[in-house]
């Protein structure tokens, strides 16, 4: 059986490739010189709740989208949303998932020579084992 966190993350990287094929990253940040906007795979952080019988816990996800027009603000919005969509629906087929806490924002990043406009989307999956 595969590790929860990693159920969870290629679960998520494979459903938001689907939605935005170009443009989701995940082992590092894109190169300089990548088109606008794109998203990105943060953190993915497991805490195991054991009990007798199985291990169950939850993880904390971390997803960033980007982009280099900040009057384009709509554009994160929109990428924000598929984000919790997409992590509020995710399956795999050793464990159930189950988003909570789910927070997203954006804010400016002035980070690089170009303004940017960035979301990010904050998350608990709590996870168990299919029997």
């Amino acid at each position: 059986m595969i590790d929860p966190q990693q159920a969870l993350f290629s679960a998520v990287r494979e459903r938001l490739k689907e939605i935005y094929p170009d443009s989701v990253y995940d082992e590092e940040l894109p190169p300089e010189g990548t088109p606008y906007p794109f998203t990105y795979l943060g953190d993915f952080d497991q805490y195991d709740i054991e009990n007798k019988s199985v291990i169950m816990g939850r993880i904390a996800v971390t997803i960033h989208n980007w982009h280099s027009r900040p009057d384009k603000r709509g554009i994160i919005s929109a990428r924000n949303l598929a984000v919790k969509n997409v992590l509020r629906d995710v399956s795999h087929k050793d464990y159930s998932f189950a988003a909570r806490n789910v927070v997203s924002r954006i804010t400016t990043d002035n980070t690089t020579a170009t303004p940017l406009v960035h979301g990010i989307v904050e998350a608990e999956i709590y996870f168990s084992p299919k029997h």
